[in-house]
Parts: structure tokens; C-alpha cells; sequence
């Protein structure tokens, strides 16, 4: 482990906007998110920290981008589930490579 104190941080910051996935939340977020960001998605239970995931991986694959998504309370399985009621097929998403 290494304090972030003793790093230099010399990555460069994109000005680059992408899609949430939600035409309503990218106005609120000046024109989506800025690329190569970190998105954390924290509430409580039902306050759609899913949906809004899963909005934003069906806008960037819809765009041709390539979605990274880290997952920390629920399994590879469950979440595969839990999103088929939102209409989208993760599991579809993941052997075209995405």
C-alpha cells in the first residue's frame, strides 16, 4: 500500500462527455459524464443504483464503448437477474464481448 501522498498525480482529465444512459440525467450532468471517470453509485436499497448502471452500459454499448462494471453486494448471478426485470440481458451483453 502507498499513500496517496506519495504519489504525483500526472494523469491527464478528459473534457470528453459520454452518455449516462438517461437523456433527462445527462442535461442535469452537463452533457453526461466525463470520460475515463469513476462512477460510484451509493444509496440505499431500491434507490436505483442498478437501473442507473444499467442505463449507463446500455448508452456506452449502444455508443461502441466497452463497460467495465464492478459489483460489490450482489453476484455475477443475481445481477444477471435483477436486470432482466429492467429489460436488458447482461448475460447477451457479455458474449458479444462488451
Amino acid at each position: 500500500m502507498i499513500p496517496l501522498s506519495a504519489i504525483e498525480l500526472t494523469q491527464k482529465s478528459s473534457e470528453i462527455r459520454i452518455t449516462s444512459g438517461n437523456d433527462e440525467l445527462d442535461a442535469m450532468c452537463g452533457g453526461g459524464f466525463f470520460r475515463d471517470s469513476i462512477i460510484p453509485s451509493p444509496g440505499a436499497a431500491g434507490t436505483g443504483k442498478t437501473l442507473i448502471t444499467t442505463e449507463f452500459i446500455a448508452g456506452g454499448l449502444k455508443a461502441g464503448e466497452r463497460v467495465l462494471l464492478f459489483a460489490f453486494e450482489e453476484s455475477r448471478e443475481q445481477l444477471f437477474r435483477n436486470v432482466s426485470d429492467f429489460g436488458a440481458n447482461f448475460e447477451q451483453m457479455e458474449r458479444m464481448g462488451s
